[in-house]
């Protein structure tokens, strides 16, 4: 073979995607190395025998109130996003919407990265040519939820005891809520977004991450003229963040024992939001559970509880991703959605 044409077939699209497979794939392994580092990490300092003591113990009727709040909190993120595709023309059924969600749910927990059930929703209800209505109300809804995570928050932590207020990471902690909540609210408003895109072509970005920038605000720019779905939507994801992480790990942690206040466990719900969403390890294994034992530990919880209602939070939630592997089932029977209408 030519010199010239083995060379071209090496540096081709073909090699270039094998590259970026290979890239992804070494992320991925990357992530699963850290999380199990740092779980490892997490329990060397738990005795596990004392964690499995400590389930019998467990109260059911709260345990089965964390399971209520946390399908009442999908609940409402149905309704969250219902309301958004309406706003963008899109009419289909609560109850459609509930098992597709549900399957997003399957794929955000199983899957590497949690924007995976994000894409599966958008590209099954609409075919790809018809998807950016879709596509632009499911962004808006994860930037909305966003500022809800950001700004309760920054609403609870006043509200939390003094011994987090004395950690010498509390400031920091405060300045990343700050920082999140300003970068979530910077597309939503005309303007602000402009000075976004600026900011970043002055301080020398990379010119594919400000093309990324771009693409993402084009569709949330066409929410400008809704704000009253906007506004609902904003509601329903500040109950969300109430029923959901806040409620239900305050029922987590009442059913293992634990005596703490509710504004201390809103307080570490949101910590630990934050740092799930870090990507350092897949799917935040290793990086919750560490949070929740060294932030309950704080309030004088016991690793060995604090591990076990980290646990129980996680099961409580995977609970719904495995209800919407069930589902998917169902769904994938059905034609798809009908694309919304102009």
């Amino acid at each position: 073979m030519d010199p010239v044409r083995e060379e071209t077939a090496a540096s081709g699209p073909g090699a270039g995607r094998r590259d970026s497979r290979l890239r992804r794939r070494a992320a991925v392994a990357a992530k699963v190395l850290v999380g199990l580092f740092l779980l490892w990490l997490v329990l060397r300092k738990v005795r596990l025998g004392e964690s499995i003591e400590l389930i019998r113990e467990a109260r059911p009727m709260l345990l089965a109130a964390a399971l209520a709040l946390t399908a009442a909190a999908n609940l409402l993120s149905v309704a969250r996003w219902k309301i958004l595709l309406a706003a963008a023309g899109a009419r289909i059924g609560f109850w459609r919407l509930f098992l597709v969600n549900l399957v997003g749910i399957f794929f955000s927990t199983f899957l590497p990265g949690s924007i995976g059930g994000d894409v599966f929703k958008v590209f099954y209800l609409a075919n790809p040519r018809e998807s950016a209505p879709l596509l632009s109300a499911t962004v808006v809804s994860r930037i909305l939820g966003m500022v809800a995570v950001f700004g309760t928050g920054l609403a609870v932590a006043p509200l939390a005891g003094a011994a987090l207020h004395a950690q010498p990471w509390w400031p920091l902690y405060l300045a990343l809520l700050l920082a999140g909540l300003f970068g979530s609210v910077i597309p939503l408003f005309p303007g602000l977004d402009r000075l976004g895109l600026s900011l970043l072509r002055r301080l020398k970005f990379p010119a594919r991450l400000v093309r990324l920038a771009v693409s993402m605000l084009e569709p949330i720019s066409n929410w400008r003229g809704r704000p009253g779905a906007a506004a609902a939507s904003m509601v329903l994801a500040l109950l969300f963040q109430f029923l959901g992480p806040f409620l239900t790990l305050y029922c987590c942690a009442l059913a293992l024992g634990a005596r703490v206040a509710p504004a201390d466990v809103a307080a570490i719900a949101v910590v630990a939001s934050v740092a799930f969403a870090l990507p350092i390890s897949l799917n935040g294994i290793g990086v919750a559970e560490g949070v929740y034992v060294v932030l309950f530990g704080l309030l004088g919880v016991s690793p060995e509880r604090a591990f076990l209602i980290a646990l129980l939070f996680r099961l409580v939630v995977t609970t719904q991703a495995v209800a919407g592997g069930l589902a998917y089932f169902v769904v994938k029977r059905k034609p798809i959605g009908t694309a919304p209408q102009p």
